[in-house]
């Protein structure tokens, strides 16, 4: 998979929702997602520098819709932090786009019931 990165955020978000949808097209039901919602850091978790956490781990979310799994997690954190913390690192990046996107072309949704296991 090949990206232009002169393109739009936009466009690199939709993208991402179609490689993902691309991958699993036609095994409903048979990849679980897990999300580690654990040292969340402002730059990407493969930056080659002292990169310290935003937050405390709060800790592993999973299911069988990908979309549902993300949004459970922006909310958690957004909660966690009482503020959107995405926006407010990232003033002029939309970070729904990739759900909305994904959710749009039949990726999964954006409804969700959080279940907590301890």
């Amino acid at each position: 998979i090949g990206f232009d990165w002169a393109e739009a955020d936009r466009k690199f978000q939709e993208k991402m929702a179609e490689h993902a949808l691309g991958a699993v097209i036609g095994h409903p039901q048979k990849v679980v997602y897990l999300n580690y919602l654990m040292y969340i850091t402002r730059q990407c978790d493969c930056w080659n520098a002292p990169n310290p956490p935003l937050f405390n781990d709060v800790g592993i979310f999973a299911g069988f819709d990908p979309v549902a799994v993300d949004r459970a997690c922006y909310d958690v954190a957004n909660a966690t932090l009482g503020e959107d913390v995405f926006r407010s690192l990232w003033p002029a990046l939309d970070p729904l786009i990739q759900l909305e996107h994904g959710e749009a072309i039949g990726l999964g949704t954006q409804k969700y019931k959080l279940v907590e296991l301890k």
